[in-house]
């Protein structure tokens, strides 16, 4: 066989195979695009077998919900509206009301609990979330802080926080979803007057004792635990949320106040920094892929500083006090044996606080 015939051979079996792997993805694309699309729904008490059955059906795509072995009961009530929103975000509220995962495998959606997945489905969950983080910025978010910085006039007697919810829909023009996990009989009230939307929702919160986050196209009330798991894993939209934005620090021997106007500006995010060491010492810092509340304690403590991180509103608070120092050994008296040697214990690390 000639050289020239086996290279043509070689090249025909390359696009073949080529060809074919691009045919079986075929069905990838497909629901992808149908989980791009938007629909409306308003589900009251409805089984989850008969909502994803109907999801299904609406989207056109395959949908498989795991078994009752699988630790999945399809007969569990779900209760949740949205308004135009994708497909995608509206499988992930109804995934979180049931307290399951989803992921696009074989042909179909499949619907689980976090650990019936393998690992090549945890992977794809952490890759969904930075897409869905990123699309958010370029599709409905922007919109959705627009409605949200609005000042309104609002009265509300007490009411459950459901309700509540569904009166904030009415006044922002935003979807609004309540956690499971949030009692019934929590109510709360509440009477301002040219207050923006997004703090009306942060003071319903906080006098029912509970938080918010912004996600997934809509305002999600939750218990304080969960919110907070949002925001450590990026998801939060909420002018709360924002100190969780990851960041990267690249600083070699950087003046630290040069540190924090650099964090800020990347960030987004106000940074107040409040110090008791008049001559801050240079910043040496490396890190990607972390989140801001998560940079600033790390990196005063690379100075050897000790520092309290708080969040309020949007905005960081930085604290920094030097390291106590270990109290000096005591002097051995004159003419007194000195005795065996003993190594002193090391001083304790300094604590460092942080909370939103």
């Amino acid at each position: 066989m000639t050289g020239g015939r086996f290279s043509t051979i070689v090249i025909f079996l390359v696009l073949t195979a080529a060809a074919a792997a691009a045919a079986g993805e075929e069905w990838r694309d497909r629901i992808e695009t149908a989980l791009a699309q938007k629909d409306t729904y308003e589900f009251k008490e409805m089984a989850l077998g008969d909502l994803v059955k109907e999801i299904a059906g609406d989207a056109q795509i395959n949908i498989i919900l795991d078994s009752d072995a699988g630790g999945v009961s399809r007969s569990r009530k779900i209760t949740i509206g949205l308004t135009d929103v994708s497909y995608e975000s509206i499988i992930t509220w109804v995934g979180r009301a049931a307290d399951l995962e989803w992921v696009v495998q074989d042909e179909a959606v499949f619907i689980a609990p976090s650990e019936r997945l393998d690992e090549a489905g945890r992977r794809q969950l952490d890759r969904r979330a930075r897409a869905m983080r990123a699309r958010a910025e370029k599709t409905w978010l922007p919109a959705f802080r627009e409605a949200l910085s609005k000042p309104h006039k609002f009265k509300l007697r007490p009411r459950p926080v459901a309700e509540a919810a569904e009166s904030l829909e009415d006044l922002l023009g935003v979807n609004v979803v309540v956690s499971p996990e949030v009692s019934d009989r929590t109510t709360v009230s509440l009477a301002v007057s040219e207050m923006s939307g997004e703090n009306i929702i942060a003071w319903i919160a906080r006098k029912a004792g509970i938080d918010y986050a912004v996600l997934n196209e809509a305002v999600y009330f939750a218990p304080a635990g969960e919110v907070r798991e949002l925001r450590i894993a990026g998801l939060d939209f909420s002018s709360r949320g924002r100190p969780w934005d990851e960041v990267t620090c690249q600083y070699e021997n950087a003046p630290f106040r040069e540190v924090i106007k650099d964090l800020s500006e990347k960030s987004g995010v106000e940074i107040v920094l409040h110090s008791e060491v008049p001559d801050l010492p240079p910043v040496t810092f490396s890190a990607g892929e972390i989140s801001l509340m998560e940079a600033l304690p790390a990196i005063t403590r690379s100075t050897g500083l000790n520092t309290l991180v708080t969040s309020e509103q949007g905005i960081v608070y930085i604290s920094v006090q030097r390291t106590p120092r270990e109290p000096a050994a005591p002097e051995t008296p004159a003419g007194e044996p000195e005795g065996d040697s003993v190594d002193e214990p090391a001083a304790p690390e300094a604590d460092v606080s942080e909370s939103d």
